[in-house]
């Protein structure tokens, strides 16, 4: 079995997964995904779809997308199809099937893992070729979501750690006309101890300073601590930080 690099470079076979130069997929990879990112800046949005479907056909991003999925932790765990990548010739042969033309994804194999509390949290896993379809596309998307997503937010950003949201949150909290006080929770299954009833989110009787969004200048508004202090949370239920 033997695959051809297509795009940015000159066109030759790998009869190997092993032979793979690797250096030169990343930097073909990386070149394509630049170049998406100054269309993007440039607001040539005809240039960004080319350019995706250049990077999504090409025989390094699809090379590079059959190696996240077959090197990362759950390389060894099928999906519905009970198909693993395990061997090279499987993985050399997986890189000529990552096609749009006919694609439709599988259903998810629905498995369900025990949590420390006795209960077991429900888990769907994608195919093989599911999960590689996907990582090609983030391949040629990611670009565009770093170019134009939130400058402040770091929940799984590449290049981006906790340290860097402390750091930002030291800069904008250092000011002497920063914010006093900070409320950050989850209150999708709170229960307010004061009548020990079911608050759904986005309910009209949701305290006003529960609601999701809520600020205030100087202190807190009056009961607003002592009912959020006083929130408990039901089992798998939300975290609740109060900081002053």
């Amino acid at each position: 079995m033997t695959a051809a690099y297509t795009a940015g470079a000159a066109s030759h076979h790998v009869a190997d997964w092993h032979g793979i130069d690797w250096s030169q997929v990343s930097r073909t990879v990386r070149r394509l995904q630049a170049r998406i990112v100054k269309a993007t800046q440039a607001g040539k949005w005809g240039k960004v779809h080319a350019l995706q479907h250049l990077l999504t056909h090409s025989f390094s991003a699809k090379a590079l997308a059959v190696r996240r999925v077959t090197e990362n932790q759950g390389k060894g765990t099928p999906g519905i199809d009970r198909v693993v990548w395990d061997r090279p010739e499987k993985k050399l042969t997986a890189i000529d099937t990552l096609t749009q033309h006919g694609y439709r994804a599988q259903p998810l194999r629905r498995v369900y893992i025990a949590k420390s509390h006795g209960k077991k949290r429900p888990l769907g896993i994608a195919t093989m070729k599911d999960r590689a379809m996907q990582a090609l596309y983030l391949l040629a998307v990611d670009p565009i979501a770093e170019t134009t997503g939130d400058r402040n937010s770091y929940g799984f950003r590449r290049e981006r750690s906790t340290a860097d949201a402390i750091e930002q949150g030291f800069i904008v909290l250092g000011r002497t006309d920063s914010a006093q006080w900070i409320l950050e929770g989850d209150n999708g299954k709170v229960r307010v101890a004061s009548d020990g009833g079911r608050l759904p989110a986005g309910e009209s009787d949701f305290p006003r300073h529960c609601q999701p969004g809520a600020r205030w200048s100087g202190e807190p508004a009056p009961g607003a601590l002592p009912a959020l202090q006083q929130a408990r949370p039901e089992s798998q239920g939300p975290s609740l930080s109060i900081c002053g």
